[in-house]
Parts: structure tokens; sequence; C-alpha cells
């Protein structure tokens, strides 16, 4: 497995675990396989061009175009305005915010609210991947996952629990395990003077990012 599709895959697992903290929101669940399939399409289609070699910047122009065209998809499944693309994503998007301004958590079912939360889930897999393998700083993975914690964290009045800060450290730490094996391997090769892999610390920021994440969990 090369590096790059090590990377793409720990960005799009970190993504997913981080996904389980939007479950209290709303009480329809159709929005964690619409997300998967988005999160899987994407992070294929996005693997494939860094496979290619076209370069770090054509695979996030690519990456962005693929989620576009997932999304406005998924509109037009969704939406039943009988529109063209972007009558449906208007339509959903319209909705989606009348009926979060509207409920409270745990929500009715609405299209609108599905598709809003596939699109902040794949916004955060977008931003994963560009910090983790665009910049080449694993370490600040967290902080799209942190991203979606707080989504929740701060439209409930009750606590999301241990679980939620949980999914988040651990899909971190499967970023920095996807980040350690590749500097294993390039060491095993010798390229340890690598200038576009330059050697930092991870132990000290995984600690503290874990703390960060679990300590409000628990209080």
């Amino acid at each position: 497995m090369r590096s790059s599709d090590r990377l793409i895959l720990a960005s799009i697992a970190a993504t997913a675990l981080a996904m389980l903290t939007l479950i209290p929101i709303t009480q329809d669940r159709s929005f964690l396989l619409w997300s998967v399939l988005v999160l899987l399409a994407v992070g294929l289609v996005t693997g494939l061009v860094r496979r290619s070699r076209l370069g770090e910047g054509a695979a996030l122009v690519v990456e962005l175009i693929a989620v576009v065209l997932a999304l406005g998809g998924l509109a037009a499944v969704l939406s039943d305005s009988g529109g063209g693309p972007f009558a449906a994503v208007s339509s959903l998007a319209a909705s989606g915010v009348e009926h979060l301004q509207t409920q409270s958590a745990p929500m009715q079912s609405a299209p609108g609210v599905v598709w809003l939360m596939v699109t902040a889930v794949s916004g955060a897999l977008v931003l994963t991947d560009f910090l983790v393998s665009t910049l080449a700083r694993p370490v600040w993975g967290i902080a799209p996952g942190m991203t979606l914690f707080l989504i929740p964290a701060l439209a409930l009045q009750s606590d999301l629990g241990v679980l939620s800060g949980l999914a988040v450290g651990l899909g971190y730490c499967i970023i920095l395990v996807a980040e350690g094996i590749n500097r294993t391997e390039r060491w095993r090769r010798g390229v340890t003077d690598d200038p576009d892999h330059p050697t930092r610390p991870v132990g000290p920021v995984l600690w503290g990012s874990a703390a960060l994440v679990v300590v409000p969990a628990l209080v």
C-alpha cells in the first residue's frame, strides 16, 4: 500500500468516527449511510488521482469537484422539488436550515437536515485530507473532527458522553498511526532527509489532543 493510500484511508476513518458524534442531533439515521457512501466515493477518486502523480494541487481540485458532484447527486435523490440540481440544492438547504431553527434535538426526519449533515461530513473529510496529505501536517488532523464534535456539543443541552470524545480521539490516533507507518517505511528506504517529509514529534501532540477531547466529554 502506498503512503498516499494509507493517509486517505486514515482520513476517511477519522471522519467517519467523528461523524458518529452527530447522531444525537436527529432521529433520522439515514445520514450515516449517505455520508459513508460519499466518503468512500470521494476518497476513492482522490486516491486514484494521487496514484497518477498529478500533484497535491490536482488531487485537491478533483476532490472538491467530486464532493460537489456527490452532494448534487444526493440533493437530486432527496429533493422532491422537480427542478435541476441547483434547484434541489437550494430547496434542501433552505428547508434544512428552517428545520434546524424550528426543531430541537433530536429532530424529526427531514431530507434537508440529512443533506446538510452529509455536507458537513464531506467538508470535514476535505479539510482532514487537506491537512494530513496536502499540507503534510497529520498532527493537525484532529481539527475537522473536533469541529463535528462541537456541533452537537453546542446544540444539545445535555452532555455528549465520553464515547463521542473517544471516537474523535480514536480517529486522530488512526491518522497518527498511518503517518508513523509511512515514516517507518521511508526510514527503511533510507529516505530520512526527505525535505518534503521532515521529522516532527507527534507524541506530545497526541496526548495533549486526546486530553483536549476526552476531558470536556467527561466533564
